[in-house]
């Protein structure tokens, strides 16, 4: 990895679009600020590019005539949900939420991701409740939220087990709340704060998978905690047939969709290099996607699960898990942790880019920048 190298934030956001990981916000080690650090990653080069000090501020976005953009880095914020969002052909990061320096926001901020202007998405309606470590999916006109962590007042945390959507209508150019906090079903478990929510199925279902409910609580995943959410319907489908072996008792992880894979397409899953050891619980919030570029509907969809989990003592060490979606129904981990551990770097998150999946992290505890990447093939 050559470049800007981003300084290894805590609490930090990404978004993958096209071949490129954008990287966002966080804390900076050893400060408890959350920052407007923005930088984007180009898997074909490897090279980091650092965009904070390169985005400018629209006032009105809508106005032709109006102000010129002014330079100015994004909104300081960690632990905002992003994914992309396409309008024609131009290319745009969505932040939703997060934590600025005194408190929540539910600010909908948009990038334009080809000359790096943004703006302060203005959606009519009653506003929906503040939060951070939410999901957020992208789908045609529409965008999905779930979860997260809001306020209950004093400072206190409060699981929100909700959802809202957000429609943008093309004859009068307006966003809309058309489903504000909306309490998820009795029949779906809670979705804790730091789930992760992504397309399937060409953007007609997103996959939901939990985060935790408490900020010390161990993650497990199961059939009956993963969750297929209609998008049309919306309605709720536990995954509770789905046999094989889910991951348990995680530290954190995250999750990336796969290329559909076709019958008589090969064997997915195949890994023949991997890595590393991780010994801290620093954490980068998790990624989510958007449904406008989703996997082919007539193809078996599948994502990666790449989880933090106990090794040797007290140590933490990343194990990948494919988990296959119906018709396949089948979720299988792939033994990897031990050539991760003997690597002997310090990965802490997971991303498929471009149909490329890659550990990120750095070479060793004493580096402050995102150094290192591993990839996975499969």
């Amino acid at each position: 990895m050559t470049g800007d190298l981003p300084s290894f934030n805590d609490w930090a956001s990404h978004v993958v679009e096209g071949n490129h990981l954008y990287m966002f916000g966080g804390c900076r080690p050893s400060d408890s600020d959350p920052t407007s650090d923005f930088y984007r990653w180009d898997t074909q080069s490897m090279r980091w590019s650092n965009l904070t000090n390169a985005t400018r501020f629209l006032s009105n976005p809508t106005n032709p005539f109006g102000d010129q953009p002014v330079t100015m880095p994004l909104p300081r914020l960690h632990q905002p949900a992003l994914a992309p969002y396409y309008v024609g052909h131009k290319k745009f990061m969505l932040l939703f939420g997060g934590r600025n320096k005194k408190a929540l926001t539910s600010d909908l901020v948009a990038v334009n991701l080809d000359d790096l202007t943004w703006f302060i998405v203005q959606v009519e309606g009653d506003p929906v409740i503040p939060r951070r470590s939410s999901s957020m999916v992208t789908v045609d006109n529409r965008v999905f939220i779930f979860g997260g962590s809001g306020c209950r007042g004093r400072g206190d945390s409060k699981i929100l087990n909700t959802y809202c959507v957000a429609e943008y209508t093309n004859h009068d150019m307006k966003w809309r709340w058309v489903v504000r906090d909306e309490p998820l079903p009795e029949h779906v478990p809670s979705l804790g704060q730091g789930s992760n929510a992504t397309s399937v199925y060409g953007g007609k279902k997103i996959l939901l998978t939990p985060g935790r409910d408490g900020d010390d609580d161990a993650i497990s995943l199961s059939g009956d905690n993963c969750i297929l959410f209609h998008t049309t319907n919306y309605t709720f489908q536990t995954q509770s047939h789905t046999a094989g072996d889910f991951p348990k008792a995680m530290a954190w992880y995250t999750i990336g969709s796969l290329p559909p894979v076709h019958p008589g397409g090969g064997s997915p899953g195949r890994v023949r290099k991997a890595t590393a050891k991780a010994a801290s619980q620093r954490s980068v919030a998790s990624s989510s996607s958007s449904g406008q570029g989703g996997s082919n509907a007539f193809a078996t969809p599948s994502v990666f699960i790449s989880g933090w989990i106990r090794y040797s003592g007290r140590y933490l060490v990343p194990e990948l898990w494919k988990y296959s979606l119906p018709p396949d129904e089948l979720c299988e981990c792939l033994n990897i942790r031990e050539k991760l551990w003997a690597l002997d770097l310090d990965m802490q998150s997971f991303v498929v880019v471009g149909g490329r999946s890659f550990l990120l992290g750095r070479g060793s505890d004493n580096d402050l920048v995102w150094n290192t990447c591993v990839e996975i093939f499969r």
